[in-house]
């Protein structure tokens, strides 16, 4: 029970507890079951206070300081807790339902099975916290500070943790379905068994995770993700994967689209073939030129000399009969440009395609080398707008060279029928 001298003191105002807890420095406030209903706590320096099992509904503690108090079993519903430094405090089993805690500091304290189902956990600093199997439905936890914290066992459905650091989080067991890490980071979080259903990953950073036996059904953003191919498991020595990888929302650029889709064209020898076609052909219309070059030289030399009665009159007549200019066949600047556009293709496919997805499709990577997916997947989605262009220069450049050659078998065969 609460101490009468402390309950006293407290009606005293704050100077007085501040100025006991000064000159007791080895004792605790002990306010231990108190009824304190809708007390104003604002600004109040509380630091080791003993609130165990206390009525604090409604109360204000707006901006106190609370380091290592003993809030645990206490009545905290529709408290009012913003801007308050929790650092180190005990609110295990504690009744938090609506309370405001905005831009509170609650590093390092522990808020072991609780429910805290809707509340509002942004900006807040609670590096190291411990939220072991809590309940945390539907809270917000928007930017803020979460290195270290310990969400083992904890429910997290439908939680936000848009722009949190959650870097050494531990999330073991954690049930995160349909929750939002957008811009989110969880580098080197450990995530290993944790369910992921329907969660949002966009642009979240997954930098050495660890996902042994995550569930990663229906879950979005993955593409845009970073650094997702760098996730690890725990034990290296035994085979693990991750769970339903393969059923995660793809958009469709990179669904039908990735650069997996694209090796097929890319593994071609066409990076070879195009670019030396494209200094065979220039060549050959330069030495078509001198050949033409040349030829006006001569068939002027034999129109002077036909006009003449002279001894090169017949020749000449006879040069002027069979030697002419060869024109530039048809299709050549169709041609030079579907060659440039293979090669443009073809030099991106080189230069971005990651080695990976380039000399493995998904099922020799997955089936026969028995890696995981999470290790390819990711890689195959890299660089859309290159892959699109990749891509977008690999169709235009082969429909040119097909309408060419297409062009050509076509005048061949018009040739055979003419002349058969």
């Amino acid at each position: 029970m609460a101490d009468q001298e402390h309950l006293n003191m407290l009606a005293a105002g704050p100077e007085r507890v501040r100025e006991w807890i000064a000159a007791n420095p080895g004792r605790r406030l002990d306010l231990a079951g108190a009824q304190l209903p809708s007390y104003n706590f604002a600004h109040w320096f509380l630091e080791n206070a003993n609130f165990q099992s206390a009525n604090l509904e409604g109360a204000r503690f707006n901006s106190a300081i609370l380091r290592n108090a003993d809030l645990s079993s206490a009545n905290l519903a529709g408290a009012t807790l913003g801007k308050a430094n929790f650092t180190g405090a005990n609110l295990d089993r504690a009744l938090l339902t609506n309370t405001d805690l905005r831009e509170g500091m609650l590093a390092d304290a522990s808020i072991q099975q609780v429910t805290l189902e809707g509340v509002d956990f942004s900006d807040c600093d609670l590096r190291s916290t411990r939220f072991q199997h809590s309940k945390l439905s539907r809270t917000q936890f928007s930017n803020a500070q979460l290195q270290g914290a310990n969400f083992s066992g904890a429910e997290l459905r439908e939680a936000t943790f848009d722009g949190a650091r959650l870097d050494g989080a531990i999330l073991e067991h954690a049930d995160l379905e349909d929750a939002s890490v957008r811009r989110g980071s969880l580098r080197n979080a450990l995530l290993t068994a944790a369910r992921l259903n329907g969660a949002d990953l966009d642009r979240a950073d997954l930098f050495e995770s660890f996902v042994d036996r995550a569930n990663f059904d229906r879950v979005r953003g993955l593409p845009r993700a970073r650094n997702l191919h760098t996730a690890r498991f725990a034990d290296a020595g035994v085979h693990a994967d991750v769970r339903y990888f393969d059923s995660i929302v793809i958009p469709m650029p990179e669904k039908t689209l990735g650069w997996e889709h694209i090796r097929f064209i890319g593994r071609l020898p066409l990076f070879a073939a195009s670019y030396s076609a494209l200094i065979a052909i220039p060549l050959l219309y330069y030495l078509l030129d001198i050949f033409n070059r040349k030829v006006d030289v001569v068939r002027a030399w034999a129109m002077e000399e036909s006009s003449n009665a002279g001894t090169w009159s017949l020749p000449a007549r006879v040069v002027l009969d069979h030697l002419h200019r060869e024109p530039v066949p048809s299709l050549s600047l169709l041609l030079l440009v579907s060659t440039l556009l293979l090669g443009l293709g073809a030099t991106i496919f080189v230069l971005f395609c990651p080695t990976r997805v380039r000399e493995f499709s998904r099922d020799q990577w997955c089936d026969q080398l028995g890696h995981s997916l999470i290790h390819y997947w990711p890689l195959s989605w890299r660089y859309r707008w290159l892959r699109l262009s990749c891509l977008l220069f690999y169709i235009a450049g082969g429909t040119g060279v097909l309408v060419v050659l297409v062009s050509k078998l076509w005048n061949v065969f018009w040739f055979i029928i003419k002349n058969g």
